[in-house]
């Protein structure tokens, strides 16, 4: 569809239910060249559009406009598809939409089969977290008001916490966490994360951290299928020296004290 102006293109979008779009297909519809950009330049700066990676817009429609920010999850899957590769919203921002709320993560987390940058765009603070290889089976869809995007399941977002400990800075957030997060936990999908290109030695802080946090009656089946591999004991925070009780079912020695904040 060819329009005569940048502002009616992206209201075209809006009224066909999209929220993005990458550069060419605006092109096609106003035309190439400097003009064109020069146009879409004008609509970033009026608060219509937002950029996050080159050659795809994310339209803020009026309603979000007062802040800016229009909710990640209602643009996602448009803009990993156009990057390639598969992803999962995931870790602390995972954790939040399956109910672990008391702590809101200042950033959104994206894990991915792929490397790509961080964003930091005004409101926008989002970071990435690389994984080889993103299965089905470590994530599951949900639906926005624009359609819809993946998210980690709660036990995989269990792991992943403890796995990026850049994208959760403390034990005691860690635990916090998982206080919240426990209930929807599935003791069988836990224990076969086991079978799911998992590292055992985060694995068994996590099974610890679940019993610290209140968990225990979820976590037997990961500990029974565990014991099939060669855990060699591991302290909770290898910045420490392996110093404090050592925990035989998990053979995790709890070196640092940890204080959820519930």
């Amino acid at each position: 569809m060819k329009v005569a102006h940048a502002k009616d293109f992206v209201l075209s979008r809006l009224e066909h239910g999209y929220y993005t779009f990458p550069l060419k297909e605006a092109e096609n519809a106003i035309g190439t060249g400097e003009k064109t950009q020069k146009a879409i330049n004008r609509l970033v700066r009026q608060g219509w559009l937002f950029s996050p990676s080159r050659g795809f817009y994310v339209i803020i429609d009026p309603q979000h406009q007062s802040s800016g920010f229009l909710p990640v999850e209602w643009f996602i899957e448009d803009w990993m598809a156009h990057l390639g590769g598969r992803y999962y919203l995931g870790l602390l921002s995972a954790a939040m939409l399956h109910g672990a709320s008391h702590q809101k993560p200042q950033q959104v987390q994206i894990v991915r089969d792929t490397e790509f940058r961080s964003v930091d765009k005004g409101p926008y603070q989002i970071s990435f977290f690389y994984k080889k290889d993103v299965p089905d089976n470590c994530r599951e869809q949900r639906r926005s008001p624009a359609g819809y995007f993946w998210i980690s399941t709660p036990e995989m977002t269990a792991y992943d916490i403890l796995r990026y400990p850049k994208a959760c800075p403390s034990l005691d957030l860690a635990a916090t966490v998982l206080q919240e997060l426990g209930e929807r936990i599935s003791p069988d999908h836990l224990a076969a994360l086991v079978d799911s290109e998992t590292e055992v030695a985060t694995l068994q802080r996590l099974g610890w951290l679940l019993d610290y946090a209140g968990w225990s009656e979820k976590t037997g089946s990961l500990a029974e299928r565990l014991r099939s591999k060669q855990m060699a004991w591991r302290p909770m925070r290898t910045d420490l020296p392996k110093d404090g009780p050592r925990e035989p079912k998990w053979r995790v020695i709890a070196n640092a004290e940890i204080e959820p904040d519930l």
